[in-house]
Formats: C-alpha cells, structure tokens, sequence
C-alpha cells in the first residue's frame, strides 16, 4: 500500500467516525447496524482498514443517509 493509499484510508475512516460521533453511536452500535464486528469499525475508523467499496453502502444505510452525502465536495 502507497503512503497515498494510506492517507485516504485514514481520510475516509476519520470521515467515517465522525459521522457515528454525530449520530451519537457507539462503534459497537455502528457494528450492528452494519452487521459486521466491533474490530472492523475500529480498524476502518483508524485507516487500517482497506476496505471494499460495497462497504460504503452497508455504512450509508446504518448512518440513513447515501453515499454521496457521506463526504463534503471538496473531500
């Protein structure tokens, strides 16, 4: 994995955190509603994570929301 590769892991998993934070959900809660494990929350929020695509719409509907408003324009 490049250092870009890495810094976009951690752009979108720090994204992704955020996103639970405001919603007031735990990651375990989070993990839930997406019905994966506690560690693949973890690992996603701190970029160690390189995960499929397809798991950014498992996250969009446990944050009710689509993908594209997932990320600010500018992301």
């Amino acid at each position: 994995m490049t250092t870009t590769d890495k810094a976009a892991l951690c752009k979108v998993g720090a994204r992704m955190a955020e996103l639970r934070i405001e919603r007031n959900m735990t990651q375990q809660q989070l993990a839930e509603a997406m019905g994966v494990k506690l560690e693949w929350v973890q690992r996603l929020e701190t970029g160690e994570l390189n995960f499929m695509v397809s798991s950014l719409g498992k996250l969009a509907r446990a944050f009710h929301m689509r993908i594209a408003d997932m990320f600010p324009p500018d992301f």
